[in-house]
This record gives C-alpha cells, structure tokens and sequence, in this order.
C-alpha cells in the first residue's frame, strides 16, 4: 500500500489522499496520480512524502515522527522549485545522517541537471519534476502547427510572456521594451503599471480573469518567435550549480518555432546533452552567457533586435529556411518529457513492484 504525506509551506504534513486534497489545475500532478493508481496493491508499505515546501525542515520533521521506522520505503517527491539557501552537498547529508535507516529513501529531485549531488546512505534521481506534466497538458489539447503552416496567421516577429515581475523579468523587459513588432503578456491584471501598455497582447487589455493554466493566449499562434525569461537565473552558494528551469523553458519548443531563452548558463548545455537544438542567427550565439554581479550579458539580446528591426514577412520566410530546427526540437519535447517520465516511473517499479 502507498501511504500519501504532503508537506506544504506551513511545515507540517498532511495525512490526505488526492480526493480531498487541493492540488493545481494545470496537470503537475497527473503523472503521481497515475503511480498511486498503477501501484496501488504493491505488498510493501510505501510512503509517498510530496514536498511542496523546502527540504531541509522536511527533513528534520522526518527525523521527529521516525517516518523510517513506520514504512519498508520512502519515495521523497519533490516537485517543484522549492529550495533552501543551500547549493551544497554537505548541508544535505548532515540531515541525512541524522536519519535512521536513510537507505530506505529515494529522493526526486526537480533540478534540469545530472547528479548534483554526493550522497551517501540514500538513492536520489534529478527529473524535470511536475514540469513536464503540465507542458503535456498543452501538448494533448492544443495542435502546434509549422510557421509554413501558420504562415497568412503570423502578425508579430517576436512575443514574450513576462507575467509578473521580477528581477530577472524586469531586466529583460527594459532590454527590449522599446524594439519593433514585439509584444508581450503579463498573464496577470493589475500589474499594468511595470508595462507599455500599447505592448501588451490585445488578447489580455480587457481581461479581467486570466487562467495561465487552462489556455493560451491566441497570440502564441501568431508570432514568428519567442523570448522565454526562465524565473530564476542562478541558485544559492557557491557549490555545484542547481539548474532550476520550469515549464517555460519546455513549453518554448512546443511552437516550432526560433525560442530565445533567458535562463541559467548551465541549463543550455544540459539541454543540448539531451538532444536540443540552439543555433546562431545572424551570426550571433545567445548561449554564451556572462553573469557579472547582477548583471546578465547574452546575445540573445543582439539576436533579438535583430528579429525586431526586420519586416515580419522577411523574418517569417527567413526562420522557415530552418524549419527543420524547429521541428526537431518540438518532437525531441516529448522524448525529453518521456524519459523523465520513466526515470520517475522507473522508481516507482523499483520500490513497489514486488
């Protein structure tokens, strides 16, 4: 039998199954229910610990209710983006250690990167975490078409969807707030003053309830490009980088179209590593990042202007000369989510199957 223990942001866990839990509407959680479901009748007690708060306090809370003695396994699912200010291996084993039996845990982690960690005493993987359920709740309900096949539909060279600021939106934002043929979302009301109004999607001017998760704008389906600005552009110390990209970066390749994406230096390899295609346009590498204090240098941000001073026509025609790019990366999404889908799943077998 698996057992459910969610802990949330007021640091304490919830003894509730899903029915009576209150989850996202966005599918982030469509592959758990899905290994609840298939595992179900497994002969061993299993403990699904869902962390939606930061894992160290996890883990100490952990420690003080014994979860190791009370279950043959555990499987720590974390996720989300969540993180304490820590970036090292050490800070983590020390709650580890304090663990008895810790060789009963399997911990996922959400970082788009390999093996950050060194840890002794417990089994952990890294996936792309609720992310690529919730690109997959679009990929199901919407055709993605080929700019060819868009082409009498396409009206902007370049959109972007800032949502709500931050410093990492803002600097991108005044970067290019003032380039031609691009506007953006802010997916949200009442954030209109950090904006140009007469920038912003049509589509959302007199909006008043916008539900970033259940649809996508009509502008997506009408531009030739995308700017993506991921949430968070570095992580804390000074030990192995955490690459913590999010659906944003996931769902850029879903349009089969050019995407110029502002996020963590590492996250291009990484990506690339698993079959992803960042090519240079007008002889420009936008993957070749600097990060000097706060200051983040890209030229992405050449590239960009690039796109904006052409006529959308000549753009539109140019960037369908490399639609094989784009293609490719659209269909390298669903092998990308397929395999974290099996990493998890492969979990799940591991430890319940018996």
């Amino acid at each position: 039998m698996i057992h459910l223990r969610i802990y949330d942001m007021n640091y304490h866990f919830f003894y509730k199954d899903f029915k009576s839990y209150s989850f996202p509407s966005d599918s982030r959680y469509d592959n758990i229910f899905r290994y609840l479901k298939k595992y179900k009748d497994t002969k061993r007690e299993v403990c699904l610990v869902i962390c939606d708060s930061y894992i160290l306090s996890c883990m100490d809370l952990m420690v003080e209710q014994k979860i190791t003695s009370k279950f043959d396994k555990i499987i720590f699912y974390m996720p989300e983006c969540f993180w304490d200010e820590f970036n090292d291996s050490k800070t983590l084993q020390n709650k580890i250690d304090k663990i008895d039996d810790s060789e009963k845990i399997t911990i996922i982690f959400n970082f788009f990167c390999d093996s950050p960690f060194d840890l002794k005493n417990i089994n952990y993987i890294t996936t792309i975490g609720c992310f690529g359920s919730i690109t997959k709740l679009y990929l199901n309900k919407y055709k993605f078409k080929s700019l060819k096949e868009n082409y009498k539909k396409i009206k902007y060279n370049v959109i972007s969807k800032f949502g709500r600021p931050s410093e990492e939106k803002l600097l991108v934002y005044h970067k290019i707030k003032d380039f031609k043929n691009l506007i953006y979302s802010i997916n949200s009301t009442g954030l209109e003053e950090y904006y140009t109004k007469s920038k912003i999607f049509p589509s959302e001017l007199n909006e008043t309830d916008i539900n970033v998760n259940s649809q996508l704008p009509k502008e997506d389906f009408q531009s030739a490009s995308e700017v993506v600005v991921e949430t968070r552009w570095s992580t804390f110390g000074n030990g192995k980088r955490l690459v913590t990209n999010t659906e944003k970066t996931l769902k850029g390749f879903m349009f089969k179209r050019p995407v110029f994406l502002f996020a963590h230096p590492e996250s291009y390899s990484y990506l690339r590593q698993y079959g992803f295609k960042f090519p240079k346009l007008f002889g420009y590498d936008g993957t070749k990042v600097k990060q000097v204090g706060g200051g983040y240098e890209t030229e992405y941000f050449d590239m960009v202007d690039e796109v904006c001073s052409r006529n959308t026509k000549d753009i539109l025609d140019f960037f369908i000369e490399n639609e094989d790019i784009w293609e490719h990366n659209y269909e390298n999404l669903h092998s990308f989510i397929q395999l974290h889908d099996n990493r998890v799943d492969n979990i799940f077998k591991e430890i319940c199957d018996v």
